[in-house]
Parts: C-alpha cells; sequence; structure tokens
C-alpha cells in the first residue's frame, strides 16, 4: 500500500482530541498531512470523499462511551473508496465503551477500511 497523503480529520470541541491526532499525525512527512477540523457546524461534509491511496485518521472523544450525535451526523457524510482508516478515541474520567466499535461500523458503511 503506498499512501500518498494523510488526512488528519478531529472533532475536538476542548482541544484535547486535536492535540492527540495532531501528535499521531506527526509520523508522517508535513507535507502529506492535511488538517480537517469536522466539528465545524454547518460545515458541508459531504464534499469529503477520499480515495484508497489515502490515510484517514479519524479522532473523536467519547461522550458517555459514544460517539457524540452532532459529530456521528457529520462523520456519516464523510466518504471512502476502500480508504484505510485509523480511528482512535480520546477519553477522560469513563471507559470508551461502544464509542470505537460505532465509529468503526459508521465508517466501514461508508467505504472506509477499518
Amino acid at each position: 500500500m503506498n499512501i500518498s497523503k494523510v488526512n488528519n480529520l478531529f472533532f475536538s470541541p476542548t482541544g484535547g482530541s486535536e492535540k492527540i491526532a495532531k501528535i499521531i499525525a506527526g509520523v508522517w512527512e508535513n507535507d502529506k498531512v492535511k488538517n480537517i477540523d469536522i466539528s465545524i457546524y454547518n460545515e458541508d461534509y459531504g464534499k469529503y470523499e477520499f480515495g484508497s491511496n489515502e490515510l484517514c485518521i479519524i479522532t473523536v472523544p467519547s461522550f458517555g462511551g459514544r460517539v457524540p450525535n452532532a459529530e456521528m451526523n457529520n462523520i456519516s457524510k464523510i466518504k471512502g473508496d476502500h480508504t484505510p482508516a485509523l480511528l482512535v478515541v480520546s477519553y477522560g474520567n469513563r471507559a470508551y465503551d461502544d464509542t470505537l466499535l460505532e465509529l468503526k461500523e459508521t465508517l466501514n458503511d461508508n467505504g472506509f477500511l477499518c
């Protein structure tokens, strides 16, 4: 697999998930990484379509063991075409429960390989 571009998508209402996402994306050369904040209200997330030669790092916080409802709505609009995805969940004082599973199932349905 030859990755030509790394898309670093993060939902980070308090900035914590963004910090984690950028640390992980720092493994790749800066010119290959595109940071995409997917926490912006009223953004057209349907415009994001990623190919099989791109990697998507998708970082979200866990709220009550789930992906936040507003964020799941945004994520469900993003499309992949056999696009490899690295899923990251940040959480505080509570277990992440089914957050990763919920994220994986949604992204797999949208063409990502998780």
